[in-house]
């Protein structure tokens, strides 16, 4: 049951009248207030799953963590999993120990002690946050999964908050996470509406997600099929955009070129029908990497490397320093690998951005250098 003061904060939030019959059942002390609360409202679940995120983001294990911090095991479990929530001293040890900055700290703990009627709405997009140094757009996809916890509206349409939490989770590279909260979501999604267009979407991402972690699961090929004639059937537009753009990039997971070459080109034309510069940046940079990849020529890299002048905007030019990060390493060269890593590191620090390739591309050269 919420308590007297949630129950208030939540008919302000309703616009009950102060002089509401209801308020006076309220304030005669009748009201039900119950001896247990909602413990994952209380605790900021998916908020607390911030620490794991940290964690794999540092390639800490939790037996690592455990030995740094005096924790146990248990306990960590327990505190990435929303099931606990850390004392204040606590949290201010795992923070230092997974590198939080002490303003997210703040911000986190200041998150976690108010209750889902006091945090605040969600404002501007998603990805707009990841386009500002210091915005802290991790915390705030994290923010959102946990705010779908708060009463809302039935038959709200819920599909553009679902889409921008998974494409959040998707610019920070993280994978496992959509896994993860992929069953609330679709919860959360029961109690509302989500439009074609967002279904087709979230679908999408859901298979790329599969098929980047090698679990294509079954049925691939008729889910792939299908999701192309949803995409042909949706009106021109960034979302059939983003729709084409990720079946091209599970065509390439699934070693299928021609067919990834196909979803790009459709890219290329609608961006040059529009006059837009980022769709043909997005376009050539899935085509030449896919060329690379096939033939690994010389061309095709200078190809790849010429699009560096073109990226618009500091995520764009993190795409395009992954995907040259993975044409060095192809070639044997390390040494620019390691450069281009180091620009990878640079953005991720600033703008929050992740990669699983570039994780398994620092892991592949520490490997030989072991």
């Amino acid at each position: 049951m919420p308590s007297r003061r949630e129950l208030s904060l939540y008919l302000d939030r309703l616009g009950v009248s102060g002089c509401s019959p209801v308020r006076d059942v309220l304030d005669s002390g009748t009201a039900p207030t119950g001896p247990r609360e909602t413990h994952e409202w209380q605790s900021g679940r998916h908020l607390l799953r911030l620490l794991r995120s940290r964690r794999r983001r540092q390639g800490i294990t939790l037996s690592e963590l455990s030995a740094v911090t005096g924790s146990s095991v248990a306990s960590l479990h327990r505190y990435e999993t929303g099931e606990r929530v850390p004392d204040e001293p606590t949290f201010r040890c795992l923070a230092a120990a997974l590198g939080m900055a002490n303003e997210e700290r703040e911000h986190l703990q200041a998150l976690l002690s108010l209750s889902p009627w006091e945090r605040p709405l969600p404002g501007s997009p998603l990805e707009d946050s990841f386009l500002v140094p210091g915005s802290m757009p991790h915390l705030r996809v994290f923010e959102r999964i946990d705010g779908l916890r708060n009463p809302h509206i039935p038959g709200r349409d819920l599909g553009p908050e679902i889409w921008q939490i998974l494409h959040g989770l998707l610019i920070m590279g993280e994978h496992d996470t959509v896994q993860e909260v992929w069953p609330f979501l679709r919860q959360s999604a029961a109690s509302g509406t989500v439009d074609l267009e967002h279904k087709v979407l979230i679908r999408s991402t859901l298979r790329l997600v599969k098929s980047a972690q090698g679990r294509p699961g079954n049925g691939l090929q008729e889910d792939i099929q299908r999701l192309w004639l949803d995409a042909r059937a949706m009106k021109p537009g960034p979302a059939r955009t983003a729709v084409t753009l990720q079946l091209a990039r599970i065509h390439m997971n699934l070693g299928s070129g021609p067919e990834a070459t196909k979803c790009v080109r459709e890219v290329a034309d609608y961006g040059n029908r529009t006059d837009s510069p980022s769709l043909v940046f997005l376009s050539e940079l899935h085509l030449y990497a896919s060329e690379f990849e096939s033939g690994r020529s010389s061309s095709s890299l200078r190809s790849l490397l010429d699009l560096r002048s073109s990226a618009i905007g500091p995520l764009q030019s993190y795409n395009f320093e992954v995907a040259i990060c993975q044409a060095h390493l192809a070639r044997g060269d390390t040494g620019s690998v390691m450069a281009e890593l180091e620009s990878c590191s640079a953005s991720e620090q600033t703008y929050g951005y992740g990669s699983p390739l570039v994780r398994r591309i620092r892991e592949a050269v520490s490997t030989r250098d072991d």
